[in-house]
């Protein structure tokens, strides 16, 4: 999967600064391949005829001079669906997304550390809500080349400094508390079921 999430973005990019169709269904396709990554790589049968399914219909689609604007769409849906996640779980009753993941590294949160994940997890929910509106705002008033630049770059270099700064303010925050290392941090984020989460 790692390889799709790569290329996914510079498959957009390409496309978008070549003007090519071809690209644009590829993009297209991998974007559909990804959730689909588990069962094609377990050779489901139903997973492969889905991904065909859909790369036919994407077919027609780009075809038809709608391949980019179909482009437009998982740039402002996927950070406004991971939004969502985040900001009902800041709702009362609810345990924020934050808190979830910092249990999963230790058994019991103490009041300021609950506090604290709270807090990240409405950080998140800005930045998720920034990212979705720029994308819309840059889809409908910016050049193609500006908008790709910032979806399938820049947002994502953004997302990746916020979440550096992020660990290095709560080692700082927290100086009590046994902290894995970053890499160690990026392997639990990574290896997380978020399904269960």
């Amino acid at each position: 999967m790692p390889v799709l999430l790569l290329a996914y973005p510079v498959l957009v990019h390409l496309a978008v600064l070549w003007g090519a169709p071809r690209l644009e269904w590829l993009a297209l396709v991998v974007m559909c391949a990804i959730p689909l990554y588990q069962g094609l790589r377990a050779l489901r049968p139903g997973h492969w005829l889905s991904l065909l399914a859909l790369a036919g219909l994407l077919h027609v689609l780009t075809r038809m001079g709608g391949g980019m604007y179909a482009l437009f769409v998982p740039a402002v849906v996927t950070p406004a669906a991971v939004l969502a996640v985040f900001a009902g779980s800041l709702r009362a009753g609810q345990v924020p997304v934050a808190t979830r993941l910092a249990q999963l590294s230790r058994d019991a949160l103490e009041p300021d550390v609950l506090v604290y994940t709270r807090r990240v997890t409405a950080l998140w929910v800005l930045i998720l809500a920034a990212i979705a509106v720029g994308n819309a705002a840059l889809a409908l008033f910016a050049p193609l080349p500006v908008w790709s630049l910032f979806s399938n770059f820049v947002n994502y270099l953004l997302v990746g400094l916020v979440f550096v700064l992020e660990y290095l303010y709560r080692r700082l925050r927290f100086p009590a508390h046994v902290h894995g290392g970053f890499l160690a941090h990026l392997r639990l984020v990574a290896r997380t079921d978020y399904k269960a989460v």
